[in-house]
């Protein structure tokens, strides 16, 4: 029963043992390396690299309307049709 749960799981939850005894030590949910234990008590549980390359994939952005509710909006060219203030040449 320790054996399993001490060693099989705990990799899969995104830990790994300290030899020391520690604590644990996070890994990324993506690549599987250790990565700050500071990272994982914000919320992260990707490496500072997977998550470069995770937020560089995202392109989006959210937008208040006017006497409405915000828009989440992904086409720069409807962003810029948004603006009441752009000039129309």
């Amino acid at each position: 029963m320790g054996g399993l749960l001490g060693r099989d799981v705990l990799p899969v939850l995104g830990h790994v043992g300290n030899a020391g005894g520690g604590g644990m030590k996070p890994l990324c949910v993506s690549c599987g390396e250790v990565f700050s234990a500071k990272r994982r008590k914000l919320g992260y549980h990707l490496c500072l690299d997977c998550g470069d390359q995770v937020a560089k994939q995202r392109r989006f952005t959210v937008v208040p309307m006017n006497k409405s509710n915000y828009v989440m909006v992904s086409d720069p060219a409807i962003l810029k049709q948004l603006n009441p203030k752009r000039t129309m040449q």
